[in-house]
């Protein structure tokens, strides 16, 4: 039988494991929730499932407020309640809540690291770059960098509208 120093180390994480990290589990669940029912709702608008979306938020919340106090209460927390917990809150406060949203969607902006790639790909790189390298005053400044400028703004903008798969 392996000794405690030889086990893997993610036993020692599962050992470890607190009543508050169930909580923690339960706001991540919310939040997956949420997701999913709003994934239900754009393949099939019934207002049933907008509600269970919108009642998961609140719910996860819940969930997140008192994770921190039971972890405080009893003393008590682990490396993985400590990961699981930044992980949940993007879940459920990041993701869930973004069932519309306005701008281009994020990964859009793999476009751009495709044109990178292309231009190094062509040995275009550097003052190389197409529209070259402009000197000014004592740093140099490359025109493509106002393809990250563009990108950003479509990201944000209002007017712009493209369907979200």
């Amino acid at each position: 039988m392996a000794t405690p120093q030889e086990r893997p180390r993610h036993f020692s994480m599962l050992r470890d494991l607190q009543l508050a990290d169930f909580f923690t589990l339960a706001n991540a669940a919310c939040g997956m929730g949420s997701v999913f029912f709003a994934m239900y709702y754009v393949a099939e608008p019934m207002l049933t499932y907008f509600y269970i979306a919108a009642a998961l938020a609140p719910a996860a919340f819940i969930f997140d407020v008192l994770d921190g106090r039971i972890a405080r209460w009893r003393h008590a927390h682990s490396a993985l309640g400590r990961e699981l917990d930044s992980l949940s809150d993007i879940i459920s406060f990041g993701v869930g809540p973004a069932k519309y949203f306005e701008g281009t969607p994020i990964p859009t902006s793999v476009v751009l690291t495709g044109i990178l790639a292309w231009c190094a790909a062509a040995g275009r790189i550097g003052d190389a770059l197409p529209a070259g390298a402009w000197l000014i005053g004592p740093g140099t400044f490359h025109p493509m960098a106002l393809l990250f400028v563009l990108s950003g703004s479509f990201m944000i903008s209002k007017t712009l509208r493209i369907p979200k798969f």
